[in-house]
């Protein structure tokens, strides 16, 4: 045996504090408490003059042109470099510091951005380096974080994170740990993840769950981790768990009721210092079906509607339309164009008979049908609209000259700030004080409806919406802007007279509706409340009621067969009728009146469809 070999033997065997050394934590930062619509590089708000010490975890950061994102802060803009800097850092061995550190942390490059990240102590630039964003374990916490390491930092050091010089490349960062190296085992925990979002999903769904890795080192009393709520959206089960070493816990997502969801866990260590897991998921219900009236007689017809899984409350209306003079009860929305590149534009317009002053009026937008129509505010300048004008909202890089002739404002690029900044699945909202008024769009929901299209009020319509009536809305292709900056409503048209408009129990699926007048066609429609979520309304149900000999007209919808064929949908009618196809969010893909015969309609993809055949309504599976 060489001499070399036995120094060895003897030094492992007499030198125990070799195995001893492990890296204890010093710092963490989730930026928990930082908010905006997406995990990951989604959207942001780009506000230079972000104070950290208002929301992070420590107090002591410096930044420049630092954003705040989800759980998560950007780095840089389209032309500035950005840069984080954290506290001093406190090491054990307060003389000499820490022999070497380890910095993880999550992050990825914002879009095709491809510059490398670079981490350094703060005021030695030989210490830099460069860190390529490959993975995009912001958007997906479960991804395993960057590490680098320094060695012989000194007490009171600083990590800062930057893009390279002259770059512009941006970046998010989070769930930033700092750990030094201990010759004597030091207790810690740590976690896979400070975060996890949930994917958007029905109330009907089966629950999602996910695994986050607790591990415990050196722990001598056990791992805590805090009870949820009661009731929660949320619940824990522990998975391979020892008490001292951790584990894995399930979390699982089972809304109770439909809307945004957050919770927040924390698991403690022994030495009292806590780790927060913070949950969030979104879950919502479809729209109701309402169903054919019963019950009719003279004065009374019975409104039914399916049960809907999620769904606290419903809101029934009902009314009847009588031709009268068509006067505008707000200002609208009359106009919405998403086309090729720029071409954007919104309009409103003034039909209520006299001046109105815009100061109370203002635009925003929801993101990528993310829910809150609160984004990319637009404020309607201090001055009066006549009646019968309209005013036109449009890109300034659109490529469209009618756009930009008749555009009342036109407004640039503002950092992803513009009201015109909307790409087909954000909903847009006409706010009075505050208040919504007037809506195009599906909220809350990232299904893509307003892509390549153009939409136009229609010229019957006189009253705003606080929900997406497709039906009021003429669609034309990409870049059909022939009007623009005018609007036409008709002098006389369907004027609705409510007659009931009732918020009822989740656990009723009909309402009785009284004091009506006989041989007279009332309508009537349903939309259900579930959490913050609000569904769009229902198909439109006709009813009639009898005559003073108990009769009512039945011709319309006798002797209907409805079938799907192939991809198409087959509709035998003996007699003249209406015809309406919906899908089960509510959105109309068809409407026409249907000589006799039969008649074989497309559907765009499998799925549910609610038809309406006059007074028919029925529910096809496809």
């Amino acid at each position: 045996m060489s001499k070399n070999l036995l120094f060895l033997i003897c030094l492992l065997c007499f030198h125990p504090v070799l195995f001893a050394q492990s890296y204890s934590p010093v710092f963490i930062e989730t930026f928990r408490n930082y908010r905006s619509e997406n995990a990951g590089g989604g959207f942001f708000f780009e506000d230079k003059k972000l104070n950290l010490d208002e929301k992070a975890d420590n107090q002591g950061f410096s930044n420049f042109q630092t954003y705040e994102s989800e759980r998560a802060l950007k780095l840089g803009d389209k032309v500035t470099d950005g840069r984080l800097t954290t506290p001093a850092l406190n090491f054990a061995d307060q003389q000499n510091g820490a022999t070497r550190i380890k910095v993880t942390f999550k992050a990825q490059a914002w879009l095709k951005d491809t510059a490398a990240l670079h981490v350094s102590i703060d005021g030695d630039p030989a210490t830099l380096q460069p860190v390529a964003l490959t993975r995009e374990n912001i958007a997906d916490r479960s991804l395993a974080p960057y590490e680098v390491y320094f060695d012989h930092v000194k007490q009171g050091a600083k990590i800062k994170f930057s893009s390279s010089k002259g770059s512009y490349a941006r970046f998010f960062i989070s769930e930033i740990t700092i750990s030094e190296l201990l010759d004597t085992p030091a207790s810690h925990l740590t976690l896979s993840t400070n975060w996890h979002q949930f994917a958007d999903r029905l109330t009907t769904d089966t629950p999602h769950s996910a695994y986050i890795t607790v591990t415990g080192v050196n722990q001598t009393t056990p791992i805590r981790i805090n009870p949820l709520s009661s009731p929660s959206h949320f619940t824990i089960e522990k998975h391979n768990w020892n008490d001292l070493t951790g584990g894995q816990l399930k979390i699982t997502y089972t809304p109770l009721f439909a809307g945004k969801h957050e919770e927040m866990i924390e698991v403690t260590d022994q030495d009292n210092f806590v780790h927060p897991i913070n949950l969030r998921g979104k879950s919502r219900i479809t729209t109701p079906v309402a169903l054919a009236a019963t019950d009719i007689t003279e004065q009374s017809f019975r409104c039914n509607w399916n049960a809907l899984t999620g769904a606290e409350a419903y809101l029934l209306k009902a009314y009847t339309l009588e031709e009268a003079p068509l006067q505008a009860t707000e200002l609208f929305i009359s106009k919405y164009v998403e086309g090729y590149s720029n071409n954007r534009a919104i309009e409103i317009y003034n039909g209520t008979g006299k001046a109105v002053n815009l100061a109370e009026y203002a635009i925003f937008m929801e993101n990528n049908g993310m829910g809150g129509i609160d984004k990319n505010k637009f404020t309607f300048p201090n001055r009066l609209l006549a009646h019968g004008e309209t005013y036109l909202l449009t890109d300034a890089n659109a490529k469209l000259t009618e756009l930009k002739e008749a555009a009342d404002t036109i407004i640039g690029y503002s950092n992803a700030g513009s009201i015109l900044y909307f790409t087909g699945n954000d909903a847009i909202g006409l706010f009075k004080n505050g208040q919504l008024i007037d809506l195009i769009g599906y909220e809350d929901n990232t299904e893509v409806w307003g892509q390549d299209k153009t939409f136009y009020r229609k010229a019957n319509v006189y009253a705003p919406q606080q929900k997406f009536y497709p039906a009021e809305w003429s669609e034309y292709p990409k870049d059909y802007v022939t009007g623009a900056g005018t609007h036409h409503m008709d002098a006389t048209g369907p004027v609705r007279r409510f007659v009931a408009e009732e918020i009822l129990d989740a656990s009723q699926t009909s309402f009785v509706i009284t004091g009506l007048e006989s041989d007279k066609t009332y309508y009537y429609t349903v939309m259900a409340h579930s959490g913050d979520i609000k569904t769009p309304y229902s198909n439109l149900i006709t009813a009639k009621t009898t005559t003073a000999t108990g009769m009512t007209d039945r011709k319309e919808h006798s002797e209907i067969t409805i079938s799907v064929i192939g991809g198409q949908l087959s509709v035998s009618t003996a007699t003249p009728v209406s015809a309406q196809i919906m899908q089960i969010n509510g959105k109309t893909i068809y409407r026409a009146m249907l000589p006799v015969g039969t008649h074989r309609i497309n559907l765009p993809a499998k799925g549910i469809y609610i038809v309406q055949t006059g007074n028919q309504t029925t529910k096809v599976i496809y």
